[in-house]
């Protein structure tokens, strides 16, 4: 006796599965996003960071450092910093700067937003003064571009907490990194001016 097997149309399996599992209801109401308890005039300011970048694929790992100003204002921020670390893909500890800023919303006590930021080989010792002497304007953002993604929390001790998920900007080389902040705010956020 000969067994033929017919393949089962999928519709008629996935009919069965929808059939079996029921009706799911209405959907689930959409809710406000969750409170807050960071008062954007407590936590703004200047901040004094420090922390170590990974490359996902090679497992480099650079120290990086440097200053960042948080302006939170509601359920928004802004963030500009610069930051010293060594270049990921050149011999050596070739020292670079990352300047950049970012955007983005308290959802519930985290930060979560989105930076810019440019690359940029730094001068050997006393070039930056040497530039800044012969009246050469360098571009602020100048150099090899790069988003990241980022969250960031403040812990009961009054540190800042950041994780930045590293990637090239368009038509940039640039293996995709994670970096780890903490630091601590060094200054309040200058006042704002008023009319």
């Amino acid at each position: 006796m000969r067994n033929y097997h017919r393949p089962v149309p999928a519709l008629v399996i996935l009919s069965a599965v929808v059939l079996a599992c029921g009706d799911p209801g209405p959907p689930p109401a959409v809710s406000a996003p969750p409170p807050t308890s960071i008062d954007g005039g407590l936590v703004s300011g200047s901040y004094a960071v420090h922390g170590i970048t990974v490359q996902a694929l090679s497992g480099t790992q650079r120290e990086i450092d440097g200053t960042l100003a948080l302006d939170v204002q509601d359920v928004r921020y802004e963030v500009n910093f610069e930051l010293a670390t060594t270049a990921p893909d050149l011999p050596g500890d070739v020292p670079v700067r990352l300047v950049g800023d970012g955007r983005g919303f308290l959802v519930g006590d985290v930060l979560t937003g989105t930076t810019e930021e440019w690359m940029s080989l730094v001068p050997p010792d006393g070039g930056l003064e040497e530039i800044a002497l012969a009246d050469v304007n360098l571009p602020e953002k100048a150099g090899r571009k790069l988003v990241s993604t980022s969250h960031a929390s403040f812990r009961d001790d009054g540190s800042f907490h950041i994780v930045l998920q590293n990637y090239p900007g368009p038509g940039e080389d640039y293996e995709p990194s994670m970096t780890v902040l903490t630091g601590k705010r060094v200054a309040d956020a200058p006042p704002v001016a008023s009319d």
